[in-house]
Order: structure tokens, then C-alpha cells, then sequence
């Protein structure tokens, strides 16, 4: 939900219903990150990827950076802030993360 027309530019210019997002918010759930930054143009929550920023490794053109990582929620939870976050300097795999990309941080008040 956050491939929309304000956002086209960095997303090679489309826009984008992804149907898996879609599916989880009919089933009931709430993306906690756009919940507490419900703007995808101002506050985008890129987690794909501080590693790689170009295709190719850092020789072709510019990856595009988006958000690929999400925690959703239902019921009483309530969330209370989110970010986004990397620690350390980003390097290729393997490293000292066990992933690629950032992590989604939300903090929840539950009822």
C-alpha cells in the first residue's frame, strides 16, 4: 500500500495494489508501521536495502528501496511508535546481520 501515486517516482514510476498486503488488512490486520506514520511519501519505512543501493553490487543503476519487511497485528495491541532501523555499517552477505535489509521496530501498549 505504499506503491501510490505520491510515491511513483521511486517506485520506477508505479503504482502498485500488491495483493498479499491487501489480503492481510480484508483478513483484519493493521500494518503497525503505517498506523503511527500513515504517510508512505514522508516517512516510507525503507528496509530494501542499505546493502545493495544499486543493482549489480554498487555498479548498476539504483536499486529501488522500498518496504519489504511489515509487522501487522490484530486485536487488543495498540501500537505506541515504529521505525525502521539498521545497526552497524551495511555490508553484503555474508556479515555480521542475519539479514539484508533493516528491521521494522514497533513498540505496542497492550490493552
Amino acid at each position: 500500500m505504499d506503491w501510490t501515486p505520491a510515491t511513483a517516482n521511486k517506485h520506477c514510476g508505479y503504482t502498485v495494489n500488491w495483493p498479499t498486503t491487501r489480503a492481510l488488512e480484508t483478513a483484519g490486520l493493521r500494518d503497525s508501521y503505517r498506523v503511527i506514520n500513515p504517510n508512505p511519501a514522508t516517512s516510507p519505512g525503507d528496509t530494501w536495502s542499505p546493502v545493495y543501493p544499486k543493482h549489480d553490487g554498487s555498479t548498476g543503476a539504483d536499486e529501488p528501496q522500498d518496504r519489504i519487511d511489515f509487522l501487522t497485528y490484530l486485536g487488543p495491541a495498540t501500537p505506541t511508535s515504529s521505525r525502521t532501523e539498521v545497526r552497524g555499517t551495511p555490508q553484503p552477505v555474508p556479515n555480521q546481520w542475519p539479514t539484508d535489509h533493516r528491521a521494522v521496530v514497533t513498540v505496542f501498549n497492550l490493552n
